[in-house]
């Protein structure tokens, strides 16, 4: 399932990548996610499908200082912060990054509306690059991780970009609790002895034993059997 976000890279940002000169040196930082609708009141799209000018304009003014606003606004409505899982340079303008919000976060259930999207400028605070703004409410719920990609060109546009897509997928803080539960995979022997086998387990077809300690099978202790009653004129 794909959920439709508007993105964009704030003028903020855009002044200090364009500026003459050559711009600054700024690399991605981290990650905020707000269940505030920073365009509420504005129609968004017009009769085609397109971002109308005044959600363009909103989007491309909001800067640092709002969303700090935001941030320490009553209400916690900016719920989650964290570093992204991953960045990958597609080409010079273009980089790709991976935001994956945990399961096991302090909240049940909340929306997930615009995420920004901060970058830190040599010697600078950090600041707000760009944000991805929901077209619909999307609900985090505990217990469940969501994983979103999102690309950023060096470009403005008034066109809704690619869809960015939602999956959830195992987390590795899940994975270590996973590995560390006595209680998964309840149907596979436990290497200790501790799990008693409840079924009748057998090989796929004739084995060759040569080891002390190899887990033989009836066959093969009859065939011995067998091969010793023959050899002493045993019955």
């Amino acid at each position: 399932m794909a959920t439709k976000f508007i993105t964009v890279i704030t003028d903020e940002a855009m002044q200090k990548i364009c500026y003459e000169g050559g711009g600054w040196t700024i690399t991605p930082y981290q990650f905020k996610v707000s269940d505030t609708d920073i365009l509420e009141g504005v129609q968004v799209l017009d009769g085609s499908g397109n971002v109308t000018d005044e959600a363009m304009e909103k989007l491309l003014a909001f800067n640092t200082a709002k969303m700090e606003e935001d941030r320490t606004a009553p209400g916690n409505h900016v719920w989650c912060e964290k570093p992204f899982q991953s960045i990958r340079k597609a080409n010079e303008n273009t980089l790709s990054h991976h935001v994956v919000i945990p399961p096991d976060l302090e909240y049940s259930s909340k929306t997930i509306k615009v995420i920004y999207f901060i970058y830190k400028a040599e010697n600078e605070d950090p600041f707000l690059y760009g944000l991805a703004y929901a077209l619909e409410d999307i609900i985090y719920e505990a217990g469940i991780t969501q994983s979103f990609f999102f690309t950023f060109t060096v470009a403005n546009s008034k066109t809704v970009q690619d869809i960015e897509y939602v999956i959830n997928y195992t987390y590795p803080d899940e994975i270590s609790d996973h590995n560390t539960s006595p209680d998964v995979h309840d149907n596979l022997l436990k290497r200790d002895g501790t799990r008693s086998i409840t079924g009748t387990l057998q090989y796929s077809g004739d084995r060759e034993f040569d080891s002390d300690f190899q887990l033989v099978s009836k066959r093969y202790v009859d065939m011995l059997i067998a091969e010793l009653k023959a050899n002493n004129n045993l019955r």
